[in-house]
């Protein structure tokens, strides 16, 4: 892995844990959103089955009303009962209207169930329709039967106790039959009727009693067809409403109670799924960034370990990672360079040291051997001076010794002065060559200063050249001092990631407080 990392540049591997950190955070972003909104959709769906529950609730409240005001219909036959009914009726259609709207398309099973409610609710209306309708055609009551309130006040005038007392049994049984239809309370009737038109007979009641008798057999079948019809709606109540009104709050529970288990499971697992990719996350990130810092701490601090014996003189040392591809592989590259610099610069301060000492040698002995080539011309010099002072001192003493010896000699004297004449230009041509010796030693002299003078502008271009260096070794001494600000900013970001990490499992614990949100 470090030999990987070490073939890419520091800014590519900085960036590699950057974009782990990102993928670490996004995937756990993703993982919260999409958990998020299905966890969202799941409660909508439990909140749906609950307006659901509400509604078959109503449905259920308004069929209860409705089949009270029923019972009391049948009991008072009244028509104020009959506009409760229909007000229930109302109440309850709509809540099976606001059922039918909340419920969601894809429930075809609840879609059916309110489809059977609907046709049992439209069945008991049309069954309690029917119901009031026969009643109202027998008579509400039994001063309403057909012809009976007539017959009534012919008894009445006729003032005939027994036929009185028959005709209150027979208008009682009549009112029996229609409240409670059937063949006995029928038979009851038609035997009281039989009993009245006997005793009728001779008082002039016969063809209103026959009408009456006619009305209320009319009544009778519509009672019984009323009776029917109430069997019908209390059927469609018992066999349909209820059992599907039952199925449907079951079904609307057990899907509700789903949802909202599947929105827990749902939060559970993305809790947990984004817990364990972000902690596997911060792993990958802790070894990467482990990694890359021991790929840069290594290489960098033994390059610092050869810098230093490079500031040493140690110049035959290896250099470390040099077949990187990253910026330490360039900063050792850079330190090889530096370290053959130092190597050339020494090998030249030895050559130049070496070419130094022989020219001083090489001055010494020009010296040394104009010193003797000057000694000896000297001497020569003094010597040939020597010889001709020592000639003239001869020629002179010849001189006065003629002079004594004879006057007479002007020949001798003439010869003498031409000789001491030609001895004293002897003499000149020896201080001339003394002159021209001396002036080249001069010469020689001001030679060697140049030399010499040349070796310190040597010397010093040496130096300038040995300072060169140390400002590249200062140079070099930065880069590694960068490389290690960049190891330490690669340790803090590790670190934040870990902090960062710490903050996301407070701030999604449900049981957090101040004070771990302050840690």
């Amino acid at each position: 892995m470090q030999s990987l990392l070490s073939r890419v540049s520091l800014k590519v591997q900085i960036g590699l844990l950057v974009v782990l950190a990102g993928l670490v955070f996004a995937g756990s972003s993703a993982i919260q959103t999409v958990s998020r909104h299905q966890v969202e959709a799941s409660l909508e769906a439990a909140s749906t089955q609950r307006q659901v529950l509400d509604e078959v609730d109503k449905l259920a409240v308004g069929l209860l009303e409705a089949r009270r005001h029923e019972k009391n219909f049948l009991l008072r036959h009244d028509a104020q009962s009959q506009r409760e009914h229909a007000q229930a009726v109302a109440a309850m259609t709509a809540a099976l209207d606001g059922l039918t709207s909340r419920l969601p398309a894809d429930q075809t099973e609840q879609q059916a169930l309110a489809a059977k409610v609907r046709e049992g609710v439209g069945r008991y209306v049309d069954g309690f329709r029917t119901m009031v309708g026969l009643q109202i055609a027998a008579g509400l009551d039994a001063s309403d039967g057909p012809a009976g309130a007539r017959i009534d006040e012919a008894v009445r005038r006729l003032d005939q106790p027994r036929l009185s007392v028959a005709f209150l049994s027979m208008r009682r049984a009549e009112a029996a039959a229609l409240t409670k239809p059937g063949p006995e309370s029928r038979a009851a009737w038609t035997e009281l009727a039989a009993e009245f038109q006997r005793l009728a007979d001779g008082t002039g009641l016969r063809g209103q009693l026959d009408a009456y008798r006619a009305a209320v057999t009319t009544a009778l079948d519509q009672a019984q067809a009323a009776r029917a019809a109430e069997k019908v709606m209390i059927q469609a109540h018992r066999e349909i409403l209820e059992p599907a009104l039952n199925a449907l709050s079951a079904k609307a529970h057990a899907d509700m109670e789903q949802s909202q288990a599947l929105a827990d499971r749902i939060g559970r697992q993305a809790r947990s799924t984004g817990l364990a990719i972000e902690l596997g996350g911060i792993a990958v990130i802790v070894i990467v960034g482990w990694l890359l810092a021991h790929s840069i701490y290594r290489p960098v601090k033994d390059i610092t370990g050869v810098m230093l014996q490079l500031a040493d003189g140690q110049t035959g040392i290896a250099i470390p990672a040099q077949n990187r591809h990253d910026e330490v592989g360039d900063m050792a590259r850079s330190v090889e360079i530096f370290r053959t610099a130092m190597a050339e610069a020494e090998h030249l301060r030895l050559e130049q040291e070496e070419e130094r000492r022989r020219a001083a040698r090489d001055r010494a002995a020009a010296i040394l051997s104009m010193a003797d080539d000057f000694e000896a011309s000297v001497k020569t010099k003094v010597a040939a001076v020597d010889h001709a002072t020592l000639g003239i001192r001869g020629t002179a003493q010849t001189m006065a010794d003629r002079s004594q010896r004879s006057g007479s000699r002007s020949l001798d004297v003439g010869e003498s002065a031409r000789i001491s004449n030609e001895r004293a230009n002897s003499v000149a041509d020896a201080t001339r060559q003394l002159a021209l010796a001396i002036n080249e030693i001069a010469q020689q002299v001001a030679h060697s200063t140049a030399i010499a003078r040349k070796t310190v502008e040597d010397v010093d271009a040496t130096a300038n050249q040995m300072e060169q260096l140390a400002g590249s070794v200062q140079a070099i001494g930065d880069v590694v001092s960068m490389i290690n600000a960049i190891a330490s900013q690669t340790r803090m970001l590790a670190l934040n990631a870990t902090k960062f990490r710490s903050i996301k499992q407070v701030q999604s614990s449900p049981c957090r407080t101040p004070l771990s949100l302050a840690a």
